[in-house]
């Protein structure tokens, strides 16, 4: 749609500015929009806008219209610029040659007269549906009251030495131990700023209505009488009379602060709350783009003021709030204990055709390291390690990059905070220490010289992360583990992951009384008196709407094909005594390796009831030849692989280590292998458990090229069905190392690059290029990290051997009509990176092949990585949803199309339901087509007889992600890696050595 008006809010000197807006998406139905709005306005001042198209900037002349008036007004140069997917159009009148009075209107209050008209017929929500159902979501409803606005400020904190050093105290280190501190710190210096200063100018005093981030950002309700600036100096101790004492023992006591506000220059000043929200509607995104975003920016400050300031909760990462109550936290050892939370944020969704911001929510917990003495912490590690170096192998893993602050009885050291670079592998008795006045071992040291008796002399001491070469140690006792560091995921031990999942698998009835009770604790339930101020509140009860539910597919087996049990999505029952669809190759030699711990008869017994399932089923498997291994698995894995064996199947307990070596042990010889544990052989030989050797048979047989089953897709999603061969589907996702080292930063922050780390990213992808075309199979590929975006050359060059696959495995399909992408991992804000860049190295990739070949594209994005939650309801109370919900209206977004669509049954806990985004589609997919093909992949997993949450490209390919990079780790343990100047890996030679292409299982899905 595309609309001019004029409004008194743009009015600047004697020029009169306007905004147009067309969607590119939707030519379709502009002009039923255009004749919509333009009832609205004088016909005078309605201009139409001559198409255009394409990057850049070019310009455009408005007609003339409506006699006299209208042509008394200057002729008016646009500028034109595309953004995906809007077409943005700006000019402005010369008042002084226009006619007056001009027709003035409120933007905001017209458009919510309109219906979202602009998404084209293909974009309709969808209707084909076996049933409907009440839903309820986690979403509040944010109203904005009439002549709100706002006022944005810059704040600058900075602390002057006597020296007349300066340090901006709003900026530091990333780290949660840091981060959490700066802004608790800087909220107490710019209220003590607002106090001294008589609330900034306005004589309110400490009752000006605040909303600030704890960094640079600082909104108000009106505009502050100042000049450039305002500097407010804190130099006398009264100022900080209101302070706490952890935040003052952060300052150095000789500084004067400098509180410095002025005016945004980097983002809209003003901010009229209701015509931002007509923009949010088109400019959506949920992180820092190129786009302006301060109107969810505000309402996502506004509705966390009261937990900041009541210090009930901390605020870390992107919207996440983490409660501060030590009642709530739960103890689950080494050192570290469970907290509870909230996840919050603001979107633009739609409602009767209308935009409006919504607080989206749900209830959290995460692992943090206990805000304690750090000796206290590592004792908690002696209480279960066999032995002292188990212990401090342990700890050093645990406590590498963890915030520490100096304790206050070191006064010497008073307010140092720092990560912990190591763990040293002696004591503090042997450490050698000299200085002027000094000469001894670290423990004498703070006996003689400062005075500090240590209560564990013989305790590894900690050296410091320090931007420098020299080394400083200091005892374990006299550091104090820093508050709020959320336990990264490589450092919780299975049995606290164990605790996180259950905590955070809670039932909907559970999850709803959760999400309430944090949001009483952060003042979300009633508003407060900053919200009044800016004349914005929150509904507190959560938005309900109808969804409705789709059919599921039918399942195919060789021999019969049957409807499933859809409100369990399962078909387990149903495909009993099934034969597979297509069969793999014969498996006549293979070998069984096995640990020591389980008596050979129980393997035996495993492996006549494995061959004697295969066999039922048509699946043509010999008896294996069986080997047991102690602690040489290396050897007897070569040994078997120098025999010519195409297959192994590793048997061992489930806590031993051994999977990654298996794994690479199979590219590096190219021997299929499969590994099970000694739990699931014990499943099957002493509990008779069908299912689990069923699933272990299925995935043997994927493993070798069998198709176990393929769904057919409902009727009304019979244009995409992938059986006619005429639909490519691509899927792929990127796996990123973890964080890097303090020392990683600053090595590559001297680089001068955008490079994250040293360390490779692995892009996984997979495409159903297979013998059938509902077989995806798929490879990996190490590129140097960078964000979420994949490198252009490696999509161009998988494309490439993608159609290359395809035309070997099925030449009578080597042109599909469609391909489409299925993109995982990328948040809104890079939406146009994936349509412009990544699609266009795709096309690429396709002219290399057959330069007239010029299929249709489709890219839908799928994520399971946001807060939104949505519950049924049974009469009695809160429950999961059924499988086949769609909820597609109401909650979902204005500017895109989206839906989120479960088709799993979730086993434990609240079904988190996938979002999905149609970003790109000449292929011109109905929401039903789109929802019915998207479900249909959903159940093609293969393994096991269930539908999966999220669609099987997408998962494989990031199974594929994470089989790269753990190969790459197993390497890296065992081998050099290739490097290049500076460090950084050699992606392409290490592609080389560990992906499967161009090795003989590179037909085959060996992630199976």
């Amino acid at each position: 749609m595309g609309t001019v008006c004029f409004s008194e809010e743009f009015q600047e000197n004697d020029a009169h500015f306007f905004v147009l807006v067309l969607n590119l998406n939707v030519l379709n139905k502009c002009k039923q929009a255009s004749n919509e709005f333009r009832a609205l306005l004088p016909q005078e001042y309605f201009y139409d806008v001559p198409e255009a198209s394409g990057k850049g900037r070019t310009r455009a002349r408005t007609n003339e219209r409506g006699g006299s008036a209208a042509s008394e007004m200057n002729r008016t140069s646009l500028a034109v610029e595309v953004s995906w997917p809007y077409l943005c159009i700006a000019g402005e009148v010369d008042l002084q040659t226009a006619p007056s009075p001009l027709p003035v209107m409120d933007l905001s209050v017209e458009m919510a007269k309109l219906s979202v008209s602009d998404k084209g017929d293909s974009n309709e929500p969808a209707t084909h549906f076996k049933s409907t159902a009440q839903v309820v979501s986690s979403y509040c409803e944010i109203s904005i009251g009439p002549n709100a606005q706002t006022y944005r400020y810059e704040v600058d904190i900075i602390a002057t030495s006597p020296k007349g050093q300066e340090k901006n105290l709003t900026r530091g280190p990333s780290d949660d131990g840091a981060s959490a501190l700066r802004r608790r710190l800087c909220d107490e210096l710019l209220r003590a700023a607002t106090k001294k200063s008589n609330g900034l100018g306005t004589s309110r005093g400490s009752k000006l209505p605040i909303v600030y981030d704890g960094r640079s950002t600082l909104f108000l309700p009106f505009e502050l009488e100042m000049n450039m600036e305002l500097v407010v100096a804190l130099n006398e101790d009264s100022d900080y009379a209101d302070m706490s004492e952890e935040t003052l023992f952060a300052l150095d006591p000789n500084d004067v602060i400098r509180v410095r506000i002025a005016r945004t220059t980097r983002s809209a000043f003003k901010m009229n709350l209701q015509q931002e929200m007509m923009k949010a509607e088109i400019l959506e995104a949920e992180e820092e783009s190129s786009r302006d975003r301060s109107f969810r920016t505000f309402l996502e400050m506004l509705t966390s003021v009261h937990a900041i300031n009541t210090g009930s909760h901390t605020a870390l990462g992107v919207g996440n709030f983490f409660d501060n109550d030590p009642k709530l936290t739960r103890d689950i050892g080494d050192g570290k204990y469970l907290r509870p939370g909230l996840s919050k944020g603001v979107r633009v969704v739609e409602k009767d055709g209308r935009p409006y911001p919504a607080l989206v929510l749900d209830a959290k917990s995460c692992a943090f390291f206990k805000p304690q003495n750090l000796a206290d912490s590592v004792l908690e590690f002696r209480k279960k390690s066999k032995s002292d170096d188990d212990m401090w192998k342990a700890v050093r893993f645990q406590f590498k990059d963890v915030r520490v602050t100096c304790n206050q009885t070191d006064k010497y050291n008073k307010g140092k905070s720092f990560a912990i670079r190591g763990i040293t592998k002696v004591p503090a008795t042997a450490i050698l220490m000299k200085t002027k006045q000094f000469e001894g071992t670290l423990a004498e040291y703070y006996t003689n010289i400062l005075k500090i008796k240590l209560r564990y002399p013989h305790f590894m001491c900690v050296e410091a992360e320090i931007p420098s070469s020299r080394k400083d140690y200091y005892p374990l006792e006299v550091l104090f583990v820093a508050p709020n560091q959320r336990v990264p995921i490589e450092k919780t031990e299975a049995n606290q992951s164990s605790v996180v999942l259950k905590a955070n698998a809670i039932r909907p009835q559970e999850r709803i009384l959760k999400i309430r009770e944090q949001m009483v604790r952060m003042g979300l339930m009633k508003t407060n008196s900053t919200m009044k101020e800016f004349n914005v509140f929150v509904c507190p009860d959560f938005i309900q709407l109808q969804a409705g539910v789709r059919v599921a597919p039918k399942i195919a087996f060789g021999d019969r094909t049957i409807q499933i049990d859809q409100k369990k999505a399962s078909w387990s029952r149903e495909a009993n005594g099934s034969t597979f669809r297509e069969e793999s190759f014969a498996l006549e030699r293979w070998t069984i390796v096995y640990s020591n711990a389980p008596d050979q008869a129980v393997i035996q017994q495993f492996a006549r009831r494995f061959v004697a399932a295969a066999n039922r089923r048509k699946f043509r498997v010999s008896d294996p030849t069986i080997v047991r291994f102690s602690n040489n698995l290396d050897g007897v894995l070569t040994e078997v692989a120098e025999q010519g064996i195409p297959f192994v199947m590793l048997v061992d307990p489930i806590y031993t280590k051994t999977h990654d070596s298996l794994k690479l042990f199979e590219r590096m010889f190219c021997v299929l292998t499969q590994h099970v544990t000694l739990e699931r052989v014990f499943d099957v030989v002493q509990k008779n458990s069908r299912t689990t050797l069923e699933n272990i048979l299925s995935k043997t047989h994927m493993k070798l090229g069998g198709l176990n089953y393929t769904p057919v897709i409902e009727k009304i999603g019979n244009r995409f069905a992938l059986d006619s061969g005429d639909v490519l589907v691509i899927g792929y996702d990127v796996a990123h190392p973890t964080a890097v080292s303090a020392q990683e930063r600053r090595l590559l922050r001297s680089m001068n690059t955008d490079i994250k780390s040293l360390e490779p990213s692995v892009v996984g992808i997979t495409a159903n290029c297979n013998i059938n075309p509902h077989e995806f199979i798929g490879d990996y590929h190490y590129q140097t990290a960078r964000k979420e975006s994949i490198d252009v050359r490696i999509l161009e060059d998988r494309m490439v051997w993608i159609m290359q696959m395809l035309e070997t495995n099925r030449p009578q399909h080597s042109r599909p009509k469609h391909i489409v992408i299925l993109r995982d991992g990328i948040s809104e804000g890079q939406y146009s990176m994936a349509v412009t860049d990544e699609m266009a190295s795709l096309r690429e990739g396709l002219k290399r092949v057959d330069p007239c070949y010029n299929p249709t594209f489709t890219l839908v994005v799928a994520t399971k990585r946001h807060n939104k939650r949505f519950f049924g309801t049974d009469g009695r109370g809160y429950v999961n949803t059924e499988p086949g919900t769609v909820i597609d209206n109401t909650v979902v977004r204005t500017d895109v199309p989206e839906f989120f669509l479960q088709s799993h049954y979730p086993l434990q806990g609240t079904a988190k339901i996938p979002q999905y985004n149609k970003l790109y589609d000449e292929a011109n997919f109905t929401m039903d087509e789109l929802q019915a093909f998207v479900n249909c992949l959903c159940h093609t997993h293969q393994i096991v007889n269930l539908a999966i949450s999220i669609p099987e490209p997408i998962y494989q390919a990031d199974e594929l992600a994470k089989r790269g990079k753990n190969n790459f780790n197993e390497y890296r343990r065992r081998f050099d890696v290739p490097c290049m100047e500076g460090g950084l890996v050699n992606c392409a030679t290490l592609t080389k050595e560990l992906s499967y292409w161009n090795t003989p299982l590179g037909g085959l899905r060996f992630t199976a």
